[in-house]
């Protein structure tokens, strides 16, 4: 039986067939910018044509790189938002003819940490990661940083530190978010979050900057943070259900995420709550779950995509730099999408 692998083609194979020097097509392959337009088109056809498969440990010995950037993110399979930002790294990753290891951190800096120690030692060109830090730990980042590793913080990153990053304005996004209710009609609005982290306290900011600037007052009793969302309470429902039962007159809650949104929705019906006659809801993300629920969940659009392409563009520039690149924070614009959970009466 022949190898999988003796059926593969090579740069060499590729350059006989279209007549074309091999070192043509190795810069095709890498989309560098020398080699005209019309043969890229050409030897890319002919490469995916073919089946054609990069030797990263051929090209590693050849230009002393990986060939593989790192992605650290808390979650990936389970988390609709992260998986975009993975979807966007990657679609970046293969123009550049690059690998991406992906390393779940599961939301614990202990992990992400010794993640970090493995990485130092060497592997990977290029890491992308979303901050899972307090503030008080920050030495593995430091250390990525002394070791001029190229660095790119995607959704959250250390607030102390200068790097480049990928972001929202998160502060401005539950600002417009908390606006919606009150232009909705609500007047006395609560706000359901996850952890006390760098974004939900944004998000809270922006909540409470739409409140005091209104005609209501600020009641901070209203503001519920789910320090500790363990397994099987994902939604928040617990504390949403005692929110509910101890405000009856409330008549609006803006949720820091999506699934927040939906467990309270699912409380305010065991309840008799009508949303949105008697509560409007808008939540954070825009997930799939947020359209397709009953009703449909008002939310912050949160271009995951979009921010995933942007992180690794950052990247990929660092590491193509021959100099050193002084760092850059991209904000990616947000917007409120309407929908049947905060319609007017």
């Amino acid at each position: 039986m022949n190898n999988q692998n003796d059926n593969l083609i090579t740069i060499t194979d590729i350059a006989r067939a279209l007549k074309i020097n091999p070192s043509t097509v190795s810069r095709a392959l890498s989309d560098s910018s020398i080699v005209k337009s019309s043969t890229k088109k050409k030897i890319k056809e002919y490469a995916i044509k073919h089946n054609y498969q990069p030797n990263f440990a051929a090209r590693s010995l050849q230009k002393k790189k990986t060939y593989t950037i790192c992605i650290l993110l808390p979650k990936v399979v389970v988390h609709e938002f992260f998986g975009k930002i993975l979807l966007g790294v990657q679609r970046k990753a293969q123009k550049h003819g690059y690998r991406c290891l992906i390393l779940p951190t599961n939301y614990d800096l202990n992990h992400e940490i010794n993640e970090i120690k493995n990485l130092l030692n060497g592997g990977v060109d290029g890491i992308i990661m979303c901050y899972q830090s307090d503030g008080t730990s920050d030495d593995h980042v430091h250390q990525l940083i002394e070791r001029k590793i190229p660095l790119v913080f995607v959704d959250i990153a250390p607030p102390n530190l200068k790097v480049s990053k990928v972001i929202i304005d998160d502060m401005h996004a539950g600002y417009m978010a908390t606006k919606h209710l009150l232009e909705a009609g609500a007047s006395q609005i609560a706000c359901i979050s996850g952890p006390r982290n760098v974004i939900n306290l944004q998000r809270v900011q922006g909540y409470q900057k739409a409140i005091n600037e209104s005609e209501f007052n600020l009641n901070t009793d209203l503001i519920i943070f789910n320090e500790k969302l363990i397994e099987g309470e994902q939604l928040g429902m617990v504390r949403s259900k005692k929110l509910l039962k101890k405000y009856p007159l409330l008549n609006g809650v803006f949720a820091t995420t999506d699934m927040l949104a939906t467990g309270l929705i699912k409380v305010a019906k065991k309840q008799n709550i009508r949303v949105p006659e008697e509560l409007k809801v808008i939540g954070f993300s825009n997930w799939a779950i947020s359209m397709l629920y009953e009703p449909s969940i008002s939310t912050v659009d949160q271009p995951g995509f979009e921010m995933g392409m942007k992180a690794a563009q950052l990247l990929f520039s660092k590491i193509s730099a021959t100099s050193t690149v002084s760092e850059k924070t991209v904000i990616i614009k947000t917007k409120v999408i309407p929908r049947e959970s905060s319609k007017v009466n």
